[in-house]
């Protein structure tokens, strides 16, 4: 049991969840070993892979604005909400500022889709 979060371990409850997985396509090796994983630990978790969505963008960049057409479908159509997003890009730290201005507009931008479009 997970004693920081124990409502997570609840499959019974997990199993009406509806995932969506935004991804970037750089790095797609690493990528799509990492969305396996994450999936692998999902169904553990009883969510159902059918209930597991996967949306593809340029890079990590547009995560945040996979993200947001995620919580714009919702407005949009309730019925089929997804309940939340989780996104997965992969930043290398090269010699340049270049990193630290993505790294954290990616971070702020994905904050704030899930801030103000209620999208955890």
């Amino acid at each position: 049991m997970n004693k920081a979060f124990p409502e997570v371990d609840n499959i019974e409850r997990n199993a009406k969840f509806k995932i969506g997985i935004v991804y970037a396509a750089w790095h797609k090796d690493y990528i799509i070993r990492i969305r396996e994983k994450l999936k692998e630990n999902l169904v553990k978790l009883g969510i159902k892979l059918e209930n597991i969505s996967e949306y593809e963008v340029p890079g990590s960049a547009e995560l945040s604005y996979g993200a947001s057409l995620i919580a714009k479908r919702n407005i949009k159509n309730p019925e089929n909400k997804i309940d939340g997003v989780i996104t997965v890009g992969i930043l290398l730290k090269g010699d340049k500022f270049h990193f630290e201005g993505v790294n954290g507009g990616v971070f702020a931008n994905v904050g704030n889709v899930r801030d103000t479009m209620n999208l955890p």
